[in-house]
Parts: C-alpha cells; structure tokens; sequence
C-alpha cells in the first residue's frame, strides 16, 4: 500500500478528493482524507500518473461561470445608473445673466 499525497495548485492539500490512479494499464480509485493523503495498493516500478474528479462536470462549470458573469455585469450596470442618477441630482443651475440698469 503506498500513501499518495494531494495537493492544489498552491500546495494545500486536497481533503476528500476522489482521485484515480493510473500505472500502466493499471487503475484504482481513492478518496484522500482531511490531510490530502490517500493509500492505495499499486504495482511496483511503475509510473503513475494521479487525477482528480472535477467537482462540478464542464456544463455545470459553464453554467455557473455564465451566472456570475451575469450577476457581476448586472452589479456594473446598477452602480453606473446609481452614479449617474446621483449626479443628476447634485446639478446646480447656472447662475442668471447680469441685469444691467437701463
């Protein structure tokens, strides 16, 4: 049994990932633990190569992508009407002309 430590992309470790193992023509599934650790029994002198199962499946990524995109767009729109309504209403009109005695 070998223990395979996972980590992210900035080094923390990954807490109950489903992974899977390949080596060769050779694969198993593990979960890792709360420390990123998961033990599996692989063959010897082997390479092996470990992948994680994405969370989220790449229509579900998409959708939820979409939906922030929205939502932030939606955030930029309101604060700019909000700005430009608050302007408007800090508009002092130009004094009146002189009126000069005749």
């Amino acid at each position: 049994t070998k223990e395979i430590k996972v980590t992210d992309l900035l080094g923390f470790p990954l807490k109950n990932a489903q992974i899977t193992v390949s080596c060769e023509g050779f694969s198993t599934t593990a979960t890792t633990d709360e420390n990123g650790v998961a033990r599996a029994l692989l063959p010897k002198n082997r390479t092996c190569t470990v992948t994680e199962k994405p969370l989220l499946s790449s229509t579900a990524t998409l959708i939820v992508a979409a939906v922030a995109i929205l939502l932030i767009t939606a955030l930029v729109v309101g604060y700019m009407l909000k700005k430009k309504t608050r302007r408007a209403k800090l508009r002092i009109p130009p004094p009146p002309p002189p009126q000069f005695p005749q």
